[in-house]
């Protein structure tokens, strides 16, 4: 988990609840926000935000791993890892090498770009379009998705849009709406459990 990134590091910086900043953040190792940000905040590939439940964040951010209890409207680029759980919520734009979003986090921008994997929990809702390696649904999307790798929709998943993607999985119970295109090298393959999906 991105999690035991915040756990194992020492907290070198923090943000109170009822704190309230505004400005420029320039952040070096790892540092917790409880309270209220408004601005911009930047950090290293080697550098990790942690945004706390009670946190509320509405700034644009640069790190290497993120990971959002909280709320945080902005776009983000992150260059290793992030990570939305709990009740943490993005409203803006994804750049990141791997995005992992469970519990009831949620996602609403206008696009999330992955190098690799994307992985949605069975409780959470993304309403985005989505350029991915691999995207692996448990919950809920809706957008349009170009993965490079496959998309793989377990029995709990839906996804609401139209899809490119190489390789196809969708388990018994999984929901597709969507205009599918499949090309890639030749190595493509469509994968039903079942007749339930609904392909259009």
């Amino acid at each position: 988990m991105v999690e035991d990134i915040i756990e194992k590091g020492a907290i070198e910086g923090f943000i109170g609840n009822g704190t309230t900043f505004e400005g420029v953040i320039s952040l070096k190792g790892t540092v917790r926000i409880d309270g209220e940000i408004n601005g911009e905040i930047n950090g290293g590939d080697e550098d990790n935000l942690f945004i706390a439940e009670s946190a509320v964040v509405k700034a644009n951010v640069k790190i290497g791993t993120l990971i959002v209890h909280g709320h945080l409207e902005g776009n983000v680029e992150v260059s290793k890892n992030l990570q939305v759980s709990n009740k943490g919520k993005i409203l803006g734009s994804i750049t990141s090498k791997s995005l992992l979003l469970d519990g009831d986090g949620t996602i609403e921008g206008a696009t999330i770009t992955t190098e690799e994997d994307f992985t949605l929990g069975e409780s959470v809702v993304v309403k985005a379009d989505a350029k991915v390696g691999s995207l692996f649904v448990n919950g809920e999307i809706k957008g349009n998705i170009v993965a490079n790798k496959k998309i793989d929709i377990a029995n709990t998943g839906k996804v609401y849009g139209n899809i490119s993607t190489p390789v196809l999985h969708i388990d018994e119970g999984g929901i597709l709406e969507s205009k599918v295109s499949m090309a890639g090298n030749g190595k493509t393959g469509l994968i039903l459990e079942d007749q339930t999906k609904k392909i259009r």
